[in-house]
């Protein structure tokens, strides 16, 4: 984990399709500041128990997850927010990124 990395660059405002692969093992992906909803897993519609909004989803190499999030919470350059996995180990071992939400237009 380098806490200087911005992995991605979001606009505030902005719903983005986010598809969530895992390599190898099984991880609890989860997003700050924002819920989303499972658009599908491997093609498929999700089950009832995860079509609702939700804050984390898992995932491993057989399991590959589409989800939609709505970036509505500006994020300041110097405090991105984060994405991790939810299992301690990993977080431990720094399984982590960070994100800006900006406020800037198309072109700008």
């Amino acid at each position: 984990m380098d806490m200087s990395r911005i992995d991605e660059r979001v606009r505030l405002g902005d719903t983005e399709r986010w598809t969530i692969i895992s390599g190898d093992g099984q991880h609890v992906f989860h997003p700050h500041q924002t819920q989303f909803q499972i658009l599908s897993i491997n093609g498929e519609p999700p089950p009832p128990e995860e079509s609702g909004w939700e804050d984390s989803v898992w995932v491993n190499g057989k399991r590959e997850v589409v989800i939609a999030a709505r970036f509505d919470t500006y994020a300041a350059e110097n405090i991105p927010y984060m994405f991790h996995c939810h299992i301690l180990d990993h977080e431990d071992l720094g399984m982590m990124g960070q994100f800006l939400v900006i406020d800037e237009q198309p072109g700008s």
